[in-house]
């Protein structure tokens, strides 16, 4: 093995037979045989925008998790919501009649919550099927959140015949 003068550079192509150090007293640099020192401008600007990507994907990741957060507590309002008129139906509060988009009073008034009822016949003697949608609105008709809840009940009606007619057997 041949070993190198300590003042020689290893590529003697890059400034033939100059030593390293008079080479680098001329302003310019053997990369080959001394790294260079400090970041270069166009690695500062790559290194930003690698850095402002990423931070714009954090960011994005961030509003939709707060998207998503804003979605699920509204979805659970409305099934809380839809369950209450459901029972205030079924206890006898409110009539057993078919209302669409009947706005539901909250506790926020900023909140627009609407109320559909269908009440239906259903399969069986003295059945009717009530069906309860509640439903999220923002700017007056874009639905943002919604529940609905179909229950069986018996015919109220059957109860109110029935106490009548042991009334009327009671006079006589």
């Amino acid at each position: 093995m041949k070993r190198l003068n300590a003042n020689r550079c290893s590529t003697p192509f890059h400034h033939s037979q100059l030593s390293c150090k008079q080479f680098n007293r001329s302003r310019q640099a053997c990369f080959t045989c001394h790294p260079r020192r400090g970041v270069s401008l166009l690695e500062v600007v790559i290194s930003v925008a690698i850095f402002l990507a990423s931070l714009t994907a954090i960011l994005s990741l961030l509003d939709l998790g707060n998207q998503s957060r804003l979605s699920v507590q509204l979805d659970a309002k409305a099934a809380i919501l839809c369950e209450s008129a459901m029972g205030e139906y079924l206890s006898g509060y409110r009539d057993l009649t078919s209302t669409s988009d009947e706005p539901l009073e909250t506790a926020d008034p900023d909140d627009t919550w609407l109320l559909t009822t269908t009440i239906e016949a259903a399969e069986g003697e003295s059945l009717l099927k009530v069906t309860v949608l509640v439903a999220h609105t923002i700017n007056g008709n874009q639905v943002n959140s919604s529940f609905l809840l179909t229950r069986l009940v018996r015919d109220p009606q059957l109860f109110i015949d029935a106490a009548s007619s042991s009334t009327g057997d009671d006079e006589e």
